[in-house]
């Protein structure tokens, strides 16, 4: 396929000069719609289209954008169904659909791979996901914002820096806002190994040993004071996967 001539494009409705000068090195009898079936044609630019149709005799031409084009392919309604609670946030993106989902405050058992189980709280967490790929980051708050700053996750398994998940042998469900319980569920029902337990609490330099404490101490609230903090807002750390931003001002 041949890339067409770019430039921004200088109107919503072109002049037959204007467009010639654009599609100069691609055969016009090519595009021609005069004396065919065809009714009109549709032209990729780099950044925006071009709309060919023929009116009457005249082979007229307009300049649309992705929205333009979106709402125009788009006949049947988007209906996103009944959504989980604390469904936070969920895009369409070249990559897939990312779902954010507020996890609660909350106390869990969790097993540990040499058959031992701890029964801690939580803090409140930020569960992402996107295709198989799932993130987690803490709050220090119950009542979060975009501008919240998140903290890593006091988990194994979850990476301090980027907050990816380990799935190990598990396969998560692709990412969807009617399977990101599910992915949730499976996350922290299933046994954790001693992968990535580093850069997490304050108190103890491997997370490990903080799980313990609080399940022998039953504590029933996450020492929140003991979070480690990535510096950026939850925005920021979404922002980088759904986007690829590197604006970290947030």
């Amino acid at each position: 396929m041949e890339r067409l001539p770019t430039s921004s494009p200088p109107s919503t409705h072109l002049t037959a000069q204007i467009v010639e000068q654009i599609l100069a090195p691609v055969q016009q009898e090519r595009l021609s719609l005069s004396g065919t079936s065809i009714q009109a044609a549709l032209l990729f630019m780099e950044g925006w289209y071009l709309f060919q149709y023929q009116a009457g005799s005249q082979t007229q031409y307009k300049c649309l954008d992705a929205a333009t084009l979106r709402t125009a392919f788009s006949h049947d309604p988007i209906d996103s169904g009944f959504l989980p609670p604390n469904l936070w946030r969920w895009a369409l993106t070249p990559q897939g659909t990312w779902v954010v989902q507020l996890i609660a405050a909350q106390q869990v058992t969790i097993a540990h791979d040499n058959d031992t189980s701890f029964t801690i709280p939580l803090p409140p967490l930020v569960f992402a996901g996107c295709q198989q790929e799932y993130y987690l980051w803490a709050l220090n708050t119950p009542n979060p914002t975009p501008d919240s700053i998140a903290f890593a996750a006091p988990l194994p398994n979850v990476n301090a820096g980027t907050g990816e998940i380990c799935w190990g042998n598990n396969n998560p469900p692709i990412a969807h806002p009617t399977t990101i319980v599910a992915a949730w569920n499976l996350f922290i029902q299933s046994p954790f190994s001693h992968h990535w337990t580093g850069g997490k609490s304050k108190q103890f330099r491997d997370i490990c040993q903080q799980i313990q404490t609080l399940d022998r101490n039953r504590r029933r609230r996450y020492p929140l004071p003991d979070l480690i903090s990535t510096q950026v807002s939850i925005d920021t750390c979404l922002n980088r996967l759904i986007y690829g931003s590197t604006n970290f001002a947030h």
